[in-house]
């Protein structure tokens, strides 16, 4: 069985082990959560050309957002839309909250060491950390719906903007068809900022 690295890698095993209901699994759902928010942070980090070549630290969850709102300055969802004229295609960039850093920090941390006391089954325990790891498996499942790595970045002095970089997936097979006619050639391009969660996504657990 392959054993993904990718912050969707460990988010699927999270909700397979969610799912499967038994005590030791929220142990492992607890890791594969954290998991999942390390490596998402640090494909954000590594995708922004101010830390090419830096040894990004993954684990340390706080140091690592930081890098990465310094240089993008993105709390929101980003809508990037690409009007090529006879094809338009939209982009997200989905930010890794502070509240998800947070519930990992606080919350996941409980569940990776040792447990100090027995519970019996019937603990209502089981059931609330249950509701609270499906709850932090939403919002890391929100982290890792947007195709973009890094958010539409500009300089306002240059004009320059900071290179895209895509994750590919069956929505946007297209844009990686087309990228070798592109170099030279102009397209429109649309950016907003979304106050709310797009209606098309619906977290799966």
């Amino acid at each position: 069985m392959d054993y993904s690295v990718s912050a969707k890698g460990y988010l699927e095993r999270a909700k397979s082990v969610l799912l499967d209901g038994t005590p030791e699994g929220l142990f492992y759902a607890a890791f594969e959560l954290r998991c999942c928010v390390e490596t998402r942070q640090a494909e954000y980090a590594e995708a922004l050309s101010a830390y090419k070549g830096t040894k990004i630290k993954p684990w340390n969850l706080g140091d690592t957002g930081k890098k990465i709102r310094k240089a993008s300055y993105a709390d929101r969802i980003a809508l990037m839309r690409y009007d090529f004229g006879d094809k338009q295609f939209e982009s997200y960039h989905t930010p890794v909250s502070d509240q998800l850093v947070s519930f990992c920090e606080r919350e996941l941390g409980k569940l990776l060491h040792c447990q100090p006391e027995y519970r019996s089954p019937e603990h209502d325990w089981w059931r609330a950390m249950r509701a609270q790891l499906i709850e932090g498996y939403r919002m890391a499942w929100l982290a890792c719906q947007g195709d973009s790595l890094v958010p539409p970045i500009w300089d306002p002095v240059s004009k320059q903007v900071h290179p895209v970089v895509l994750e590919r997936n069956l929505d946007n097979t297209f844009l990686f068809d087309r990228m070798p006619t592109l170099p030279g050639s102009k397209f429109n391009f649309e950016v907003r900022y979304l106050s709310e969660v797009p209606p098309h996504w619906r977290c799966d657990l």
